[in-house]
């Protein structure tokens, strides 16, 4: 039987994985951890920079969030983790984890309307350092498809569509949750 449960969100930039994260941690009494959260406390702490210094700042931030993810799970905690994952990269670093801990998986996918994604991800308020008027640029196609891929593991996946913040059924996906962290197995 698994000793815990790692939950994911997971999806393209702006999809709200933030917010469902908070909202889902609060309800599930879970802790929750970002990759924003690190980058930021990184921008903070070493200075905001060029976008080559920003990716830096991504890839460190990201080797801090597998940390945390290690720590809770060798402690047999579950937690919330946000981030747009990279199927390519972060795929092996997560199947180690779950071949070193006995863990359960669920990812939530959030997708949503790409044009109204693209525009949302032009609005949002974010930290300096992200500097998002560049990167909007380049992830415009992708924003555009609206679509995030989840990561190749064994999992139950949770598809969210966030077009309409009002319209996420909060309420749902955590009892859906509940219930693959109370059974000892699951189909994914």
């Amino acid at each position: 039987m698994p000793n815990s449960t790692l939950i994911l969100i997971t999806g393209l930039p702006a999809t709200g994985k933030s917010s469902l994260a908070a909202i889902l941690a609060a309800r599930l009494e879970l802790p929750q951890y970002g990759k924003d959260q690190f980058k930021e406390i990184l921008f903070d702490t070493l200075g905001i920079g060029d976008r080559p210094w920003s990716r830096r700042l991504g890839v460190a931030s990201i080797v801090l969030l597998f940390r945390v993810i290690e720590a809770e799970l060798a402690a047999h905690k579950s937690c919330i983790v946000e981030s747009n994952f990279s199927p390519e990269l972060d795929t092996p670093r997560l199947m180690a984890l779950c071949a070193r801990y006995h863990v359960r998986v669920v990812q939530v996918v959030c997708n949503a309307d790409g044009p109204v994604l693209l525009e949302r991800f032009r609005a949002r308020p974010r930290h300096p350092g992200h500097l998002d008027q560049i990167v909007a640029v380049e992830l415009e196609a992708q924003l555009l498809s609206g679509r995030g891929v989840p990561l190749a593991v064994d999992s139950l996946v949770i598809e969210v569509d966030t077009t309409d913040f009002t319209l996420i059924p909060h309420d749902q996906i955590a009892q859906q949750i509940e219930m693959a962290m109370n059974h000892e197995e699951h189909t994914p």
